[in-house]
């Protein structure tokens, strides 16, 4: 399901900011996962091609993450 407005974009990307932010004083497998979630709905965002940052970088975002989800704490 694709978002629908640069808006919603730009507040994907805060919560992104809010959630690491979040992660880095109070890291659980459970904020990564979420992080990850959001992080791959960004991906799916259909203006994603007009950001900066080049989708495989996106790729390895969302990857870190899943593998930080997967760690043990």
């Amino acid at each position: 399901m694709p978002i629908a407005t640069a808006k919603d974009l730009d507040q994907i990307k805060q919560w992104i900011q809010i959630l690491t932010s979040t992660y880095a004083e109070y890291p659980t497998n459970a904020l990564a996962k979420t992080i990850s979630y959001y992080v791959e709905r960004l991906m799916h965002h259909e203006d994603i091609e007009l950001d900066t940052i080049k989708p495989c970088e996106y790729i390895s975002m969302l990857k870190y993450w899943q593998w930080l989800a997967k760690s043990v704490y």
